[in-house]
């Protein structure tokens, strides 16, 4: 016996359905769970030592072929131990629904002990499981229950008949009174006679054909099949009142078996004349525009991923880690991000109701409700011989005349002031600037430098993408117009220059969720919490890259008149692009390649590595040679708040080197670090409000930055402790922060001179 429940929200109607049939699945591989509920084929179940199981003497070894597991009913909440180690690689187990598109992976575990309950890993899906597939591991007690879904999501309630069935057109409206448990249902069909209709019909509203039938259902928890009586109205008059002839009588029975959010089964029996049959309807919405169509079997989308930057200005601990293998040096950099999801997306757009292509709203940032940011790590290096650098980090660049600070007059970028008027223009700081959307993706770090400039001279003085004669590593596409041809209408477009490749992005030309695009509506879902590798399986991408061997981008201009309309289909259904994209073909005097990249994402912990020879041959780049036998200085910013320009968390100035704060591990290969392995310095970085190099000589009374001491030279402060000075001191920018406020010496943090 199946059960349905209608909940009428809004304007939409919301099933739950469940099933009583739940004999949940148990496999533990001893030989006696043969069921035709489940079938097994690939791998080997073997006795294996204590330490790969979690259940009697033998489990399911998988290294040759993959090992498949199909249910004959689609599962929920597969669990199970999954283990490698030894002779057994690691193993993937990717979860797939009836269609076989993917759903979720998930890796195994290092084998520890017996039964341990780390080693156990689930899928992290509401969507029906009808397979999975194992490559590699050892997989012992597997569970899972027959699937009952959490909700169906019906955008709107008008239904229709679906063209594709062939069925004479019908509408079926549904209402559902939550004080009685009823469901009501109103079918706008026709007569089953020939009547006269059209031209000669004198009728003066409507057409004699014309029916409208009824019915109400006594809904229970946990039906997907409902039955009821059909009724007829008959005798009334168009805008008259009640005639002695109008009734409402009982003409059949009728069938309602809804097979998802998506499809219901109709099937009627009528008495007079006896007439009985059967036609799918689906919603409205997805007939008249299916790429908009928001319904969600698994429920998990129904409602949008609501990101959260509500604390996105406390202090962050970060973790940096260094090896060297005498060629090359890698730094890591790690840290749980104070929001609950991580930023890879930059400037988007979408088409607005006017037919321009204009950022959506995302409502992420209440300042800035159209605002996506990319997350990011910025190194500033101290140039050689420069202590000014060395004792301020990131300071030493950052001035009031800049860009969105509150003083500024000029749209000035980070420079440095030089200590000499000839050096002005010249070469002062190394920058490695690693971003979410506009490099990571694609593997690099943008190798950037920054000159020397005059206070208030509008200084561009960072030197982005510095690539020679062979342009940028990031560039922002257009929009062209184009003849398309969309629902039989044939019309003028604005398209971008750029999409996505359907067949690396689960068949969408736009940003999607591997089943749908992501409209404005559902914005927030670009923000989930995925990790990078369930990205890659779930064909997500998330950044455009025009060439090289991550490509994934079509030119819309090459594209054929089908293809295109096809491209203008999804726009117009609320499909949202980006404005950045991304080269990998520079060559010849491009130094872009230099700093190659690594990211990672989970549960919330955030990991980039950065890898760079030591030198690299650019007199714009800071040489690493010495680094086994001296030290040197860098400033670190994080960007961690769905914020750009100021707004973001930075370091007090670190040292690496054999004496400095962050010690380089020397390994074989810095590209086969195993992390796990390398001591870490962890430091906290903050949000430093409106602090500038001009505001630490300010504020200080008589006091002023001495170019060759650092703060703690000076000063120290009480009650405070950071772990970049010795228990003497501590550092003047680590406690003058107020958030994204202006500091200020006494308000905040009091500053005592040394006696």
């Amino acid at each position: 016996m199946k059960r349905v429940i209608a909940l009428f929200s809004g304007i939409g109607l919301a099933f739950f359905a469940g099933s009583l049939m739940a004999e949940p699945i148990n496999l533990n591989f001893e030989g006696t769970e043969a069921s035709p509920a489940v079938k097994w084929t690939g791998g080997n179940v073997s006795t294996v030592e204590r330490h790969f199981r979690s259940s009697g003497d033998q489990a399911l070894v998988v290294t040759g072929p993959a090992a498949t597991v199909e249910f004959a009913a689609p599962v929920m909440n597969a669990r199970f131990f999954f283990v490698h180690g030894g002779d057994v690689a690691q193993g993937t187990a990717v979860a797939y629904d009836a269609e076989r598109r993917v759903l979720d992976m998930v890796r195994s575990r290092p084998a520890s002990h017996y039964g341990d309950s780390r080693n156990f890993v689930r899928f992290n899906t509401k969507q029906p499981i009808a397979a999975v597939t194992f490559t590699g591991g050892v997989v012992d007690s597997f569970t899972a229950s027959v699937y009952e879904p959490d909700f169906f999501l019906v955008e709107g309630h008008s239904w229709v008949n679906d063209d594709a069935a062939g069925d004479n057109a019908a509408g079926i409206f549904f209402d559902y009174l939550s004080t009685t448990n009823t469901l009501f249902m109103a079918w706008f069909t026709y007569s089953s006679e020939e009547k006269v209709s059209g031209p000669d019909f004198d009728g003066d509203v409507g057409a004699p054909d014309n029916r409208w039938l009824t019915a109400t259902f006594n809904v229970r928890p946990g039906e997907t099949t409902v039955v009821g009586t059909l009724f007829a109205s008959t005798g009334g008059e168009f805008n008259r009142p009640r005639t002695p002839f109008q009734a409402t009588e009982p003409v059949g029975v009728i069938t309602l078996e809804f097979i998802d959010c998506s499809r219901a089964r109709v099937s009627y029996e009528l008495e007079v004349p006896p007439l009985s049959g059967e036609f799918e309807i689906i919603p409205t919405e997805k007939q008249v525009n299916p790429a908009a169509f928001d319904c969600d079997p698994r429920g998990a989308l129904a409602a949008a991923f609501q990101p959260d930057i509500s604390q996105v200005d406390a202090d962050i601990e970060l973790s940096i880690q260094a090896a060297s293998d005498g060629n090359q040096v890698a730094l890591r950099f790690s840290w749980d991000t104070n929001k609950n999801y991580f930023g890879m997306v930059r400037d988007l757009r979408a088409l607005n109701k006017d037919g321009e292509w204009s950022r959506p709203i995302a409502n992420i940032n209440p300042d800035n409700p159209t605002q996506t940011e990319e997350d990011r790590v910025a190194l500033i290096w101290s140039v050689e011989g420069s202590s000014r650098s060395a004792n301020l980090g990131c300071f030493e660049s950052c001035h009031n005349d800049m860009n969105r600070m509150p003083e500024a007059t000029v749209d000035a970028r980070h420079y440095v002031i030089p200590g000499d008027p000839s050096e002005l223009g010249t070469y002062q700081s190394d920058m490695w600037h690693w971003r979410g959307n506009r490099s990571g993706p694609m593997g690099y770090a943008e190798d950037t430098w920054v000159r020397a400039h005059a206070y208030g001279s509008g200084a561009q003085g960072r030197r982005r993408d510095d690539t020679g004669s062979d342009g940028r590593l990031r560039e922002n596409q257009g929009f062209s117009t184009y003849t398309v041809t969309v629902g039989g209408a044939t019309r003028e477009l604005e398209l971008p220059d750029l999409v996505y490749d359907p067949a690396v992005n689960s068949g969408f030309y736009f940003l999607s969720d591997g089943a749908r695009l992501i409209t404005p509506a559902f914005i927030g879902n670009l923000f989930n919490n995925l990790t990078f590798e369930k990205m890659e399986a779930l064909q997500l991408q998330h950044a455009l890259i025009l060439n090289g061997p991550k490509a994934n981008a079509l030119e819309v201009a090459s594209l054929d008149q089908e293809t295109l309309n096809a491209v203008a289909a999804q726009a117009l259904a609320g499909g949202i692009i980006n404005v950045p994209y991304l080269q990998d073909d520079l060559t010849g005097d491009s130094d872009q390649h230099d700093i190659r990249s690594t990211r990672e994402f989970s549960n919330g912990r955030v990991s980039i590595t950065m890898f760079r020879d030591l030198d690299t041959g650019s007199p714009n780049d800071v040489n690493l040679s010495d680094l086994a036998s001296r030290d040197y200085h860098f400033g670190v910013g994080v960007h961690d708040s769905n914020d750009g320009g100021r707004s973001h968390h930075v370091s007090v100035p670190i040292s690496v080197g054999p004496t400095g704060n962050l010690k380089p591990v020397t390994v074989d290969d810095v590209a086969e670090v195993n992390w796990r392995t390398i001591p870490a310095f962890n430091t906290t970085v903050f949000v430093p409000g409106d602090m500038s190099y001009q505001w630490l000589n300010d504020q200080f009374s008589g006091h002023p930055v001495t170019v060759g001491r650092d703060c703690a030279s000076c000063h120290s402060i009480k009650g405070k402790e950071h772990p970049f000075f010795d228990a003497t001191g501590s550092n003047c920018m680590g406690c003058h922060t107020s958030g994204r406020r202006a500091a200020t010496v006494n308000e905040y943090a009091p500053l005592f001179l040394d006696d």
